[in-house]
């Protein structure tokens, strides 16, 4: 339920830190590993900008309490492997 209102960007919950019941370092080791693995296996990144969504004016969804740009590009960048153009 919480997840969702912060996809919707309900103000209720402006940051996704606060909605997800893992504590903050175990989150940052996930995501550290998550990015060790994907560059080991030479998957391409990706940032992408997340919107909310639903009825009413579109907001930029924040991660982190901090709103540290750093810290926010880390929770928002995907990886994907990379087709071959041949």
């Amino acid at each position: 339920m919480h997840l969702c209102c912060f996809v919707r960007g309900i103000k209720k919950h402006p940051c996704l830190e606060r909605v997800i019941h893992i504590n903050l370092s175990k989150i940052s080791f996930i995501m550290k590993e998550v990015r060790a693995f994907s560059r080991a296996g030479k998957l391409s990144e990706s940032n992408t900008v997340y919107m909310s969504w639903g009825k009413g004016k579109k907001i930029h969804l924040r991660f982190s309490k901090s709103e540290n740009p750093a810290i926010e590009k880390l929770y928002s960048t995907h990886f994907f492997k990379a087709q071959d153009r041949t």
